[in-house]
């Protein structure tokens, strides 16, 4: 059977500021900072990286600290540092090694109380009275690899243990996860029995029933164990919820009897080995928040698989993937700098997956293709890139700052190909049921603080005017600078070169005519920024400005270079942008067209609301290069990133 423990309010630890180094990437966790289901590392650069995960990795131990889960079976006898091993629990082999609930298991299934969880002061236990006395029990991992993929895969995992030839063509496996001791009921042959009887004895707990459901409540009602919806799955992935069961009172406890239904096991087209999974949840912690659902399939529910699958199904069918992350409450949105999600791929094709924004609530524990929430193309990922071996990343960074803003409920993603009824095009990626580290993660890389910003207005008089500054204002000061100053007129280089000084800048964004030098044979030979348009006075800051300034940009989190009708302006050919970035600048961006002076104000207003809206700077150009407007004037936006070293031209 699998138990699932019942939910408890979450837990934020008060702890001194403890560090964990990681010599192998060169970090720092910051234990203070763990959550239930996260922890953070400080950087070398100074920044810090949020690492969450769709289910519990911690929980509080008995010094109220938060403590890492480790799920792993060791035998009784090591010092695991965390263990019950009082006289009431002689007898057992092995247990699970650092939670909040325990397992032990004896070394027969037919001797009382062969299984045992505790939680608190209540307990459940089960046995098997028919078992046979032979079947001993075995950690999984020390196993001998055999022909079937299950024997395989479960030799691989360090959470289980098996009981084997506990019945003719039967053996038994127990794969403690992070809230469910996962029973598999292993049917070898269409020989196997095809009913099963277990002896269930409780300590501190009644049993309730509701809409089918079994719960086992505490002296206050307090659900602390229950047990999941019943299914089999053969070697080929058929399925069937055909799975029933009835239950007898005896004395201290209860009499289960397991049915699996003989006409599925008998058909022609099932292949061995058969699964039945009667699992127990333990629901003192938070559930899992990953599944997948299936059209062929259309009422599976997929929640304790340790698989999520993406694409099609036998060229027919198609499967998508839903995860949630819980977003932390601590970080300023404007602070996060950079937000993906990492899967894992576990076989089959290469994936080319988006992960779109679900727009409407859904729970793990009953999502299927029926009942799926709709979700939205805006704000989708690009499709998933590689990242270290086996990993494929997902960029996040706007639905997380939309989400931490409040601008979106946090329904979480779906993560689907763009064709999905092809079988030549379908992934199995590891979910966050299965072993440790293969499991999904949101990656939410941040600044500690913001330093001050100015943004500088370039006023050039009677042409432009100055609305399109007070939507980035209000981006400045969302993004929680410690100042956000507006200067406007018309600046000397050197003005323009002290508000680009490090001590006092974040962002700089300046506005004005392009300009174009001709000889006298008509040639180009230079391309500046005007900041003024009296012709008597004014400057041009062309890039060797810059280049010769000696300035470090080290700190400039983005520079914007907006030119309007008459030249080039920011574009490449007057290098700003590239410059901008080789004196480190993280960000530049310009023009690569000749444009009017409306067309000019109309970009960097939409640029503001899109940067407001949680677009990141290269999907905000692309975005607006995009747009049919700009389409029209021959404007193309692009960006240069100091980090990637790379350029983004409209249409891409």
């Amino acid at each position: 059977m699998s138990t699932v423990l019942a939910e408890t309010n979450d837990f934020h630890a008060t702890m001194s500021d403890e560090v964990t180094t990681d010599n192998s990437s060169q970090i720092q966790e910051i234990e203070s900072m763990r959550e239930l289901h996260s922890k953070t590392y400080r950087l070398e650069d100074g920044t810090y990286r949020y690492v969450g995960y769709a289910e519990d990795i911690h929980f509080v131990n008995s010094e109220g600290k938060l403590q890492d889960i480790n799920n792993e079976v060791t035998e009784v006898t090591d010092k695991t540092g965390y263990m019950y091993c009082n006289t009431a629990k002689t007898g057992y082999m092995y247990c699970n090694t650092a939670n909040s609930w325990r397992a032990f298991f004896a070394e027969n299934l037919r001797v009382s109380e062969a299984v045992l969880l505790t939680k608190d002061e209540c307990q459940i236990s089960f046995s098997m009275p028919t078992a046979s006395i032979s079947g001993g029990v075995a950690k999984s991992d020390s196993l001998s690899t055999a022909d079937a993929d299950y024997y395989k895969d479960l030799a691989k995992d360090n959470r289980a243990v098996l009981y084997e030839d506990v019945l003719p063509d039967i053996d038994i496996a127990y794969t403690v996860k992070t809230n469910v001791l996962k029973e598999d009921i292993i049917l070898k042959s269409a020989s196997a029995p095809t009913t099963f009887t277990f002896d269930l004895r409780v300590k501190g707990l009644s049993l309730a029933e509701k809409d089918g459901d079994v719960f086992l409540c505490d002296g206050k009602g307090n659900t602390v164990f229950e047990f999941a919806p019943m299914y089999m799955v053969d070697a080929n992935g058929k399925r069937s919820d055909a799975v029933s069961y009835h239950m007898e009172a005896m004395e201290n406890g209860y009499k289960i009897y397991i049915i699996a239904d003989i006409g599925f096991l008998k058909a022609v087209d099932t292949v061995y080995p058969v699964i039945v999974d009667p699992s127990v949840m333990v629901t003192g912690s938070s559930s899992t928040y990953d599944t997948c659902v299936d059209q062929q399939f259309p009422t599976s529910n997929y929640y304790l698989s340790e698989n999520l699958w993406t694409g099609g199904a036998l060229g027919t069918n198609a499967m998508r993937t839903y995860i949630k992350f819980n977003l932390p409450s601590v970080i300023s949105p404007a602070k996060v700098t950079y937000a993906y999600i990492r899967i894992k791929k576990k076989e089959y094709q290469t994936p080319y997956v988006k992960a779109y924004r679900v727009v409407g609530s859904w729970t793990s524990s009953n999502l299927t293709w029926n009942n799926k929430p709709d979700y939205t193309s805006i704000n989708a990922s690009r499709t998933a890139e590689p990242d270290t071996v086996g990993w494929y990343k997902l960029d996040a960074t706007p639905f997380v700052r939309q989400c931490m803003k409040g601008a979106y409920n946090n329904y979480g993603v779906v993560i689907k190909e763009p064709t999905e009824w092809n079988s030549s095009q379908k992934t199995k990626f590891y979910s966050s049921d299965a072993p440790s580290p293969n499991k999904p993660e949101l990656i939410i890389e941040y600044l500690s603080s913001l330093p001050n910003a100015r943004l500088v207005g370039v006023v050039n008089s009677g042409h432009d005017h100055l609305s399109w500054l007070i939507p980035t204002r209000d981006y400045l000061e969302d993004c929680d600078f410690s100042s956000a100053d507006i200067n406007l007129g018309a600046f000397a280089v050197s003005t323009i070169h002290s508000y680009l000084d490090t001590d006092s800048s974040a962002m700089f964004i300046s506005r004005s005519h392009g300009w174009v030098e001709f000889d006298n044979y008509g040639n180009q030979t230079a391309t500046a920024l005007v900041l003024n348009d009296d012709p008597n006075n004014y400057v041009m800051y062309r890039s060797y400005s810059m280049n010769t300034a000696g300035l470090n940009l080290t700190n400039m989190q983005l520079i914007l270079f907006v030119a309007c009708s008459t030249g080039l302006g920011g574009e490449g050919g007057n290098n700003l942008p590239t410059v901008a970035v080789s004196r480190g600048a993280q960000t530049a961006v310009g023009f690569s067209s000749i444009v009017s002076c409306n067309a000019a104000n109309t970009w960097t207003e939409l640029f503001a609301e899109c940067m407001e809206d949680g677009f990141t700077v290269e999907d905000a150009c692309v975005f607006l290069a995009e747009d049919p407007y700009f389409t029209g004037t021959g404007l193309k936006s692009f960006v240069i990133c100091g980090d990637r070293s790379t350029m983004l031209t409209g249409g891409v």
